[in-house]
């Protein structure tokens, strides 16, 4: 009887260790559904005018920013709700640490099993235009013991016969990383006021993964 138990233990044990490799490294997986994204304001103040913008219902009220047409971007200040003073207009130098994409923000994605999603939040990001991008910078730390693999966040912006846009929220993976490596990704952003978002999840098994992106 001891036997036949020891045989089935060790053919379940076989079989969990020959789907673990498959499910940790996936990045194909939707982290979440995506419905339309539904703004919660039209416009914001930067510098005492009016800019139409569609403001989603993560942007803060008060904290830095970075300011975007597509092509070049500058940093602010979010001074109150609705309301942006960049540090131009404000007489101030530019925040480089902002300007590069805002800065780096610690990610952790822990080891769980099943194996999950783990969602960090970063910077501020305003788009002026409709063909603004988020760019994205992601690395796994060299001293981490497992890599990960990563699905970053935009936005599609579909005309509708009213005027204007509809907006929906996207997640789109970016492949998986080992210690030490890193990549860059552009998506879509249009002219949103929103925060730049990442999903991790670790290839590490128990020893889960951490990094950086901005």
């Amino acid at each position: 009887m001891r036997k036949s138990i020891r045989i089935v233990f060790t053919a379940l044990v076989c079989a969990t260790l020959a789907v673990l490799p498959a499910s940790l490294a996936s990045a194909n997986d939707v982290a979440v559904p995506q419905p339309v994204s539904t703004p919660i304001a039209d416009h914001l103040v930067i510098d005492g005018a009016e800019l139409s913008v569609a403001v989603m219902s993560d942007f803060p009220s008060s904290g830095d920013v970075v300011i975007t047409d597509g092509t070049r971007a500058e940093t602010g200040v979010i001074t109150k709700r609705g309301h942006v003073t960049t540090d131009r207009a404000a007489g101030k130098l530019q925040s480089q640490a902002a300007l590069a994409a805002c800065g780096w923000t610690n990610w952790t994605a822990p080891f769980t099993w099943p194996v999950k999603w783990w969602l960090t939040r970063g910077c501020s990001l305003i788009g002026t235009t409709a063909s603004a991008t988020a760019g994205y910078t992601i690395d796994v730390d060299i001293n981490s013991l497992g890599g990960a693999c990563h699905q970053v966040y935009g936005y599609h912006l579909t005309p509708v016969s009213s005027g204007g846009y509809q907006y929906t929220g996207f997640w789109t993976g970016t492949g998986c990383i080992n210690p030490g490596g890193d990549s860059g990704w552009t998506v879509p952003w249009g002219n949103v006021a929103a925060v730049k978002q990442l999903y991790a999840k670790t290839t590490g098994g128990a020893a889960g993964s951490a990094g950086m992106f901005k």
